[in-house]
């Protein structure tokens, strides 16, 4: 008896310490959102506590439950005179969300935050830049299209 109650009482322990482990968000994750520098980082840290939709070529759709972290979701790179045209929808039902450009000198645009829904026309730099989706404790759902006009290419980061 004495033997059951003890490897009940490990067991229990082991599932507790199990649960803590899975969590979810880092405090890494969740203290990204108002931070340029570590956005502009050109590595990505995210966790999605649910996540359906794509991204296939030029096109993303995206419905989250839950979302902290930041994700990059293309690279571009212009050389010479371009510009790209992205239009957007954004529904965001809980915590906060935005969409931003990291230019060739790892600053940080704002395209669009919170419920929004628009187009923008964007003059390129000569170089990379990227595209990022950022959270801390976002609901919600988002959906873009991206196209170049002139010397400039896109491409989906996976």
């Amino acid at each position: 008896m004495v033997k059951k109650k003890i490897v009940l009482f490990i067991t229990l322990i082991l599932l507790i310490a199990l649960q803590a482990g899975c969590s979810g968000a880092s405090s890494y994750q969740k203290g990204l959102y108002d931070n340029n520098e570590a956005i502009a980082d050109k590595a990505d840290s995210y966790n999605y506590v649910s996540r359906v939709g794509s991204s296939i070529n030029e096109e993303s759709s995206i419905k989250f439950g839950t979302f902290n972290g930041m994700e990059t979701l293309y690279e571009i790179k212009s050389e010479g005179s371009s510009k790209v045209i992205i239009d957007y929808t954004s529904e965001v039902e809980k915590g906060k969300f935005k969409c931003v450009l990291i230019n060739p000198e790892d600053e940080v645009e704002v395209l669009f935050e919170g419920d929004s829904n628009g187009s923008i026309k964007l003059d390129m730099e000569n170089g990379k830049s990227r595209i990022k989706v950022v959270g801390n404790d976002a609901g919600g759902e988002f959906s873009m299209t991206i196209k170049g006009e002139g010397d400039v290419s896109i491409s989906k980061l996976d």
